[in-house]
């Protein structure tokens, strides 16, 4: 009997390898950003950043590559994302390692020609993870990659925090990859992707280098995988109320009517309530807000005896009202698409609209969908005395 054991034992071990699939850290090359470029029609240029180590070397090849103390940038063109990514390898002693990218960045050329070829590039490869964040930068994509750090270790992890710093404010959206192909395959077929600004650094010798860092400057508007037009911070905000991702932002008014906002609110609470109805032949979306903020600083001539808590109250109210009915009717008369993406409401209250064609829709948004806005606002404890 414990022959047999032995036996069957020796056959698993023959059979059953434990590690055929293990990598070992010093095959890898771990890929923590990329960009996708296309400097001419059909042809792409794939850059990716990873970890610098003492032993990474390079091979001679297409493309062009640099390197900092930490990290090391390689570009290669192709005819594909994927042709282009093979490129890269030619230049390198290691395996591409994708699952810890953090972002990849988009030039403005590919995004306006088509980031399908992008997306494909991650969702068609279980390597490379589908929450990873895709942005737009306002120059090269590859731009975003060699941007200097303000703390983080990278410019891709810096990207990552810019992302969730700025989407709790609504200024920009925590959208990852997978929620971004979600949404573009909706009704409305639009996304928002975070719209990346490379801000020059100011120079210790005229002749030095000159060099950029990464700022979030509002959001892209894409419909069907092509970019339309870009929204600031405020309007991606307007777009943020609506759609309940908003954390904690600021908002100023102009209490005194000088024409200058002399009382600062630091929003701390946003909740949307929507309802979807049918009037007069048109659907009508209608929203009710409710915030709660609490004031941090007012100018000399507000005395804080004097405010009026219901005047105070009435003036945040019509703030963020306007902020969003101006959007609205932008993107009606301007943009002309839903980028509010009102259409996912009003599919879970009229099924039938599940059956329209994204330009179907469209149409309707631009002509028979309207918007009531209200908001509630609730003044919590500022350790000020206010008139009620």
């Amino acid at each position: 009997m414990r022959k047999k054991i032995l036996l069957f034992f020796l056959i698993s071990m023959l059979i059953l390898p434990g590690c055929w699939d293990s990598k070992e850290l010093n095959d890898l090359s771990i890929v923590t950003g990329g960009a996708i470029d296309m400097p001419k029609p059909k042809t792409y240029e794939v850059t990716i950043q990873s970890v610098k180590t003492s032993a990474q070397s390079e091979k001679g090849g297409e493309g062009s590559g640099s390197s900092t103390s930490n990290q090391v940038l390689l570009s290669a063109i192709g005819t594909s994302v994927y042709d282009a990514t093979r490129n890269i390898s030619t230049r390198l002693d290691r395996k591409q390692y994708w699952p810890h990218a953090q972002i990849i960045a988009l030039g403005r050329d590919m995004a306006e020609d088509d980031i399908g070829p992008a997306i494909d590039f991650v969702m068609r490869n279980a390597q490379r993870r589908q929450s990873i964040y895709f942005v737009l930068s306002d120059k090269e994509g590859k731009q975003i990659l060699n941007n200097i750090p303000d703390a983080a270790d990278n410019s891709s992890i810096e990207a990552t925090k810019l992302i969730k710093n700025s989407a709790l404010t609504g200024f920009g959206v925590d959208q990852t990859l997978i929620n971004f192909v979600a949404e573009s395959e909706g009704l409305a077929g639009v996304s928002l992707m975070n719209y990346f600004k490379s801000l020059p650094v100011e120079k210790s010798a005229p002749d030095d280098k000159q060099q950029y860092r990464s700022a979030i400057s509002g959001t892209g508007v894409f419909y069907q995988n092509k970019l339309i037009t870009t929204l600031s911070p405020r309007e991606t905000r307007a777009v943020n109320w609506l759609n309940n991702n908003i954390d904690s932002t600021v908002l100023t008014v102009d209490y005194g009517n000088t024409g200058q906002d002399d009382i600062t609110i630091d929003i701390r609470k946003s909740k949307v309530y929507l309802k979807p109805t049918k009037e007069n032949g048109n659907y009508v979306m209608k929203a009710k807000i409710s915030v709660k903020g609490l004031i941090t600083e007012y100018s000399a001539d507000v005395y804080p005896d004097e405010i009026s808590l219901e005047k105070l109250k009435s003036l945040i109210s019509s703030k963020i009202k306007k902020e969003i009915d101006t959007v609205f009717e932008k993107s009606k008369n301007e943009i002309g698409l839903d980028i509010f993406s009102l259409g996912r409401t009003f599919v879970g209250e009229y099924p039938d609209l599940v059956h329209l064609k994204q330009d179907e829709w469209k149409g309707i948004y631009k002509d028979k969908v309207l918007l009531d806005v209200k908001v509630d606002v609730d003044v919590i404890s500022s350790g000020l005395l206010l008139k009620k």
